[in-house]
């Protein structure tokens, strides 16, 4: 995890990965590091140069916490973390720290949020954030995303309905309840939120023959289904026989939908599969014939049919592989655990 820094602030514990720190002037980069069986891989001052050795931290384990001081006239740029985690107060002697940036997504995000005028997530969250677009990234997944949102936020509404691949915004239609960390809640009745996302129209990577949707489903809905369309083809119930991607045939064999991130998928004109949330996808349903109409894709409504699960997460994309799913669980769980 890329942690930034600026000057004299506490930050939040992470595991592995870079720190990157800019700044401008002279001296040493200092700070108590409070630390988790911590191993520090890597340390380069503002040239690039390896400083390691030099600081005689190769190898070494920090259990308990460490000054980390650059040689005098050179300061620390990088520092880089190979395992453990690390939460602490630093401080910079003789010059300004400023925050790095961010991958270019996230940070994409984040100006479009300030421009609207949004709230936006705590500095903590942010990391979490990011850090989820990179391992998407890793993933190979972030590519196959036509719209992404993420629900659970500390944010305000608003940062919570951002299209995260588009930039855009969901709509919430008849006031759904937001709950910080959580998501938002339809309330059976009338209350719902538009992806403002027509795959005929918007779809880029989801196709007739190669989609997939799914949800993070906070608090499972009682009755009819937590995502679905304006036309019949599309809808995630919680019934097993009631499921439909891409079809308007009810195809027998698929799971019902449950809390955690799950879905369903389209691999072919006549096959179609359960996206699991424990990381796995179900076996070949026989789903045809497929047909994608124009239509509006949404959480908690399919055609007049409305629910009540709380929804942190929405995706549309298109089908994955077995290794890609089992990542996309993983990483979403463990943002949704982290906040």
């Amino acid at each position: 995890m890329r942690e930034i820094f600026s000057n004299s602030i506490d930050y939040k514990s992470g595991q592995g990965g870079s720190v990157y720190i800019t700044s401008t002037g002279t001296g040493a980069f200092q700070g108590f590091v409070a630390c988790e069986d911590t191993v520090i891989s890597s340390v380069k001052d503002q040239n690039g140069l390896q400083i390691l050795n030099e600081l005689g931290l190769s190898g070494y384990t920090v259990k308990q916490g460490i000054y980390i001081g650059a040689p005098k006239g050179r300061y620390i740029s990088e520092i880089t973390l190979s395992s453990g985690s690390i939460i602490g107060y630093y401080t910079l002697t003789g010059g300004i720290v400023t925050p790095g940036l961010f991958d270019a997504d996230y940070q994409a995000i984040l100006d479009y949020a300030t421009t609207q005028g949004y709230t936006l997530p705590s500095a903590s969250q942010q990391l979490l954030q990011e850090q989820l677009i990179i391992d998407l990234k890793t993933a190979g997944i972030w590519n196959k995303l036509d719209t992404f949102a993420v629900f659970a936020t500390d944010g305000d509404l608003d940062f919570a309905l951002i299209d995260w691949i588009r930039l855009s915004q969901y709509t919430a239609i008849n006031s759904p309840t937001f709950t910080t960390n959580e998501g938002f809640t339809g309330n059976g009745t009338s209350s719902y939120l538009d992806l403002n996302y027509d795959p005929t129209v918007d779809g880029v990577n989801y196709t007739i023959d190669d989609a997939a949707w799914g949800q993070y489903v906070f608090t499972l809905n009682t009755s009819n289904y937590s995502f679905g369309s304006s036309a019949f083809g599309n809808r995630f119930a919680i019934s097993a026989g009631a499921q439909r991607i891409n079809c308007q045939v009810n195809a027998a064999g698929h799971s019902a939908a449950t809390t955690g991130l799950n879905g369903l998928q389209r691999t072919s004109s006549s096959i179609s599969k359960s996206l699991l949330n424990n990381g796995s996808i179900g076996g070949d349903v026989t789903a045809s014939p497929s047909l994608l109409d124009p239509q509006s894709f949404y959480v908690n409504r399919w055609r007049t049919s409305y629910a009540n699960a709380n929804v942190s997460i929405q995706f549309v994309s298109s089908a994955f592989n077995s290794s890609q799913w089992s990542s996309f669980v993983s990483s979403v769980d463990t943002y949704i655990i982290s906040l």
